[in-house]
């Protein structure tokens, strides 16, 4: 499960380090813009994924939890 709060906070933690920064506003942009990005990475990459049924098997339905890492 996605946690909008953890993401919420590295989105206004990236816009907070901007504040005192007074460099070209290109050059913020693009750095909020990776912190952003790299928020959003972070959480996806945190996501469990559980199958819980739609398959089969000669002996019944197939359950179970994906053992993955995203990247």
């Amino acid at each position: 499960m996605l946690n909008k709060e953890i993401l919420k906070n590295s989105i206004k933690q990236a816009f907070e380090q901007e504040q005192t920064n007074t460099e070209d506003a290109n050059l913020a942009a693009d750095r909020i813009a990776d912190r952003i990005a790299d928020a959003v990475i972070a959480q996806i990459k945190s996501l469990t994924i559980t199958y819980t049924a739609g398959l089969t098997s000669p002996s019944g339905p197939v359950t179970g939890v994906f053992n993955c890492t995203l990247s």
